[in-house]
């Protein structure tokens, strides 16, 4: 399945936020529950935790997409890498609603 162009779009203004999520808030790429549901705070203390553990990341992977409003990418990691899953809402112009981080070994 091709990367739809909305998918591809909010997978670059979401690498550009990490790891410090600076102006996350502001962004506009979020759905409005987002935040809500978890706070920039606490987001910013998980992504950052998960890069310290991974080392300086070295490449961002290609896109995976699961349909056209879903999909992951790696963030590979001197050490380790992060799967990075995030979920569009069903909305024009389509939203970040859920996003998440897991470690994954090399």
């Amino acid at each position: 399945m091709p990367v739809s162009p909305i998918l591809a779009q909010r997978k670059a203004e979401l690498v550009k936020l990490l790891p410090d999520w600076t102006n996350a808030e502001r962004s506009g790429i979020f759905a409005e529950n987002f935040f809500p549901d978890k706070s920039v705070a606490i987001r910013r203390k998980v992504v950052q935790d998960l890069y310290a553990k991974v080392g300086s990341i070295q490449r961002i992977g290609e896109l995976i997409p699961e349909n056209q409003l879903r999909g992951h990418f790696l963030l590979e990691g001197s050490t380790a890498n992060i799967d990075v899953f995030f979920t569009l809402t069903p909305e024009n112009p389509a939203l970040i609603q859920q996003l998440d981080f897991r470690e994954v070994s090399k």
